[in-house]
């Protein structure tokens, strides 16, 4: 965002900069045309022309083309005009130049009053050359100019006033041909880094990289052009312009097929790669060749143009809204400121007076779509956020259903755990009494397997049911947070002996638990839960063998680890994390034929992250299983006699 902030900060600097220059333009032009009048400016636009090495003067018009005459655009020639005066000025005076050569001599009734010598870049520039006040005279007075260009020779009409006026109005040319160039390629630059961020944090958007691309190498082109950076070698600098040139085109082409095909281009390392090898041609391409492949370059590059613009058009016709056709009107001007350029610039048909269009219609153009693109981007963002909030809005009324529903599920699942253990109670009073009597009387073997049958479904059936109680009383929305307390660990170790012996002697295995005299803080039913679920777990999958549950100190200070060991087949790395989600059951072999609904892990779970107890799982297929519970001692805690277990006994 600080980035962001940044460049649109100086895009709004660029924005007021041409919008202020614009404003001092026009008063600069109206405050020029009230002092003309009052202070007897002249304009020179009668002259006399002779080339270099003749004799003979012609009489020319100003402006004054050489190409528009049939001369070569480049050499050296001369002029000869007269400026006439009432009198002497009793104020300096100056002579002001929309065009004349870097490259110049002129001569004031005979004498030499500016020289510059001749320089790589000649090409016709705003000009401003005062005149010493004491070589002026009433009458006529001659002026000489003797000019030298690389192309595009000739020279523009001549201003001749007083200095003050004569340098407002040469600051204005310098506004109009330099600083406003320069002002808005900085603007489309800034705009064009925005779209190609935009592209960075978007692969996808492939499209919106390409022109972003296209508007920077522009800005870049044009600002090397008119810029500082003209202190660069005149070849390096004409072919950074040419190689530029081409790769304007080649991108813009590219954009346009991604805008129709709405498609990436199929193979953009080799289309990166071939403007690169484009670029390093053009560098190692001889300075005499350049004119002749730039014209060249330049005829393809307008059919590429022309290409780009049946594209886009294609793609306007078919999406049918403003932006597609806004490009297209972009295009149009775009190819038409190369066409202006190419006579200008390349054929000198164009009178001497013309400026490069390209330079100035380019950012226009890209500073315009460019907003629109950016603006199209926040309505697009306008509507994500818009989507995120109604989507927030529905995922919360959908998961207050779904947490409705799901404490529905939970008093149903309490309710009807509760309800059917009444009944189940009742059953095993029975079947104990029915027990009691028929060892009174002798009964037949048959009889007495039935009876054995239906009270281990009978126990099944309450261990089933308590442990969908324990579930849904840890699963329930309205459940109350645990009370930790100090907790004795040897009540619970008796506690769950008591209940879990007769299961372990029932399968013949041999339940052992430590003595222990710790104190922990823990929630006293939740525990209880958490160790019997263990122990039932261990008991019911281990076949030969018996389980151990113990107390081990932690190297950390103030905790100790309650451990339940087996000598069951153990549990597959693969599979530990299944074993804790609800109704999973592992299919081992020993383990076939269990009861059972897979809640008990689950149960151990659930109750562990309430207390906040860390649960550990350590296993060995072949050897058996250790399930660890950390637990934190209370400050009333007795001597810390924990039993420390073999190593390979974990």
């Amino acid at each position: 965002m600080r980035m962001f902030a940044l460049a649109m900060l100086r895009g709004l600097h660029a924005g007021a900069s041409i919008t202020l220059g614009l404003l001092a333009a026009c008063w600069l032009g109206l405050a020029g045309a009230a002092h003309a009048e009052a202070a007897g400016m002249r304009t020179l636009d009668q002259a006399e022309f002779r080339s270099s090495g003749t004799e003979h003067w012609a009489p020319v018009d100003l402006p004054d083309t050489w190409a528009l005459r049939g001369r070569p655009a480049g050499g050296s020639g001369e002029y000869r005009l007269t400026l006439r005066l009432d009198a002497v000025p009793d104020i300096p005076w100056a002579l002001e130049l929309d065009r004349l050569s870097p490259a110049h001599e002129i001569y004031l009734n005979g004498t030499l009053i500016d020289l510059h010598p001749p320089e790589d870049r000649m090409v016709p520039v705003p000009g401003l050359i005062r005149l010493p006040p004491q070589l002026l005279q009433a009458g006529d007075n001659q002026l000489r100019l003797k000019l030298e260009y690389s192309h595009r020779g000739g020279l523009s009409g001549i201003q001749a006033g007083p200095t003050y006026l004569m340098e407002r109005a040469y600051a204005h040319a310098m506004w109009w041909e330099h600083e406003l160039v320069q002002h808005l390629n900085l603007a489309a630059a800034v705009l064009a880094a925005l779209l190609l961020t935009v592209a960075w944090r978007q692969p996808h958007e492939q499209a919106i990289g390409l022109f972003g691309a296209l508007g920077f190498i522009s800005s870049v082109r044009n600002y090397v052009f008119y810029g500082d950076l003209l202190a660069w070698p005149i070849d390096w600098m004409e072919k950074f312009v040419f190689a530029a040139m081409i790769w304007m085109g080649a991108l813009l082409l590219a954009y346009a097929h991604c805008l129709h095909f709405k498609r990436p281009l199929p193979h953009p390392r080799l289309f990166w790669g071939l403007l690169c090898a484009v670029a390093v041609l053009v560098a190692c391409l001889p300075a005499p060749w350049l004119p002749t492949a730039r014209i060249i370059a330049y005829a393809v590059l307008a059919v590429m143009n022309l290409r780009s613009i049946q594209l886009v058009v294609a793609a306007a016709r078919t999406a049918r809204d403003f932006t597609h056709w806004a490009l297209c009107a972009c295009l149009l001007g775009i190819f038409f400121a190369a066409l202006h350029d190419f006579a200008f610039q390349l054929l000198g048909w164009l009178p001497i007076t013309h400026s490069p269009a390209l330079t100035r219609v380019l950012p226009l153009v890209l500073c315009g779509y460019s907003g629109l693109l950016l603006l199209r981007l926040f309505d697009a963002m306008a509507q994500v956020d818009q989507l995120n909030r109604s989507l927030e809005t529905r995922v919360a009324l959908r998961t207050r259903d779904l947490d409705a529903a799901n404490a529905a599920k939970t008093r149903f699942i309490a309710t009807a755990s509760h309800d059917l253990r009444q009944p189940l109670v009742s059953v095993s009073l029975l079947l104990g009494l029915l027990r009691q009597e028929m060892a009174k009387t002798a009964s037949s073997a048959a009889v007495q397997d039935l009876f054995a049958r239906l009270g281990r479904a009978v126990s099944a059936m309450e261990d089933l049911l308590k442990h969908l109680l324990d579930f849904s009383r840890l699963d329930g929305a309205g459940r109350k947070p645990p009370e930790p307390s100090p907790v004795r660990l040897q009540q619970v170790f008796e506690a769950v002996l008591a209940h879990e012996s007769s299961h372990a002697q029932l399968k013949g295995l041999q339940l052992r638990m430590r003595p222990t005299r710790h104190t922990v803080l823990s929630d006293p039913v939740l525990l209880e839960q958490i160790l019997r679920n263990l122990v039932n777990n261990a008991i019911r999958y281990t076949e030969r063998g018996g389980v151990l549950v113990a107390v081990r100190a932690r190297p950390s200070p103030g905790r100790v680890q309650l451990c339940v060991w087996d000598t069951g087949t153990g549990i597959a790395a693969d599979a530990r994390e299944a074993i804790f989600e609800p109704f999973v059951q592992l299919h081992n072999p020993s383990r076939i034929g269990s009861e059972g609904l897979g809640l008990g892990l689950t149960i151990v779970r659930h109750a562990a992250l309430q207390l906040g107890h860390a649960l550990e799982l350590a296993s060995q297929p072949g050897r058996g299983s250790c399930f660890k519970v950390t637990l934190a001692l209370s400050n009333t805690s007795g001597p810390r006699a924990a039993t420390q277990m073999p190593a390979a006994d974990a």
